[in-house]
């Protein structure tokens, strides 16, 4: 499987498929989906003031916040996840979670576009395309 990120070799290295990856971010990203207990994992940026991607500070003194970017229609919109967090780690951990949510249904709906296409390609007798 060809990901955004990956490369033969790298420091940046997943513990269960041994996937070599550019940077820290496209490496826990990847690690949302293919470890089995992604509990832990966070996604970290080396360019985010907090550390984490998606993760920023709160005009409440002291506080954290979390923000899902989509590209989906015009432009880049943000979505809040939950509220103000108590640290850049918690709210790392709710932005991990909204993520791994999100990696799973865009490849549930890659999967049914494929099946779909698939099934379109076999009902007019063409051979499948791999």
């Amino acid at each position: 499987r060809d990901e955004a990120g990956a490369c033969a070799v790298s420091a940046h290295r997943c513990e269960e498929c041994k996937q070599c990856f550019l940077t820290v971010d496209k490496l826990d990203r990847h690690r949302l989906c293919c470890l089995p207990d992604p509990s832990g994992v966070v996604v970290r940026s080396e360019k985010a003031f907090s550390g984490y991607e998606g993760v920023v500070s709160s005009q409440i003194r002291d506080k954290w916040e979390a923000f899902l970017t989509s590209d989906h229609g015009y432009g880049r919109k943000r979505r809040r996840i939950g509220e103000t967090y108590e640290t850049a780690e918690a709210a790392a951990r709710a932005y991990a979670t909204a993520c791994r949510e999100m990696l799973h249904a865009e490849a549930e709906a890659a999967a049914q576009t494929e099946a779909a296409a698939q099934a379109e390609a076999a009902a007019q007798g063409e051979p499948e395309v791999e």
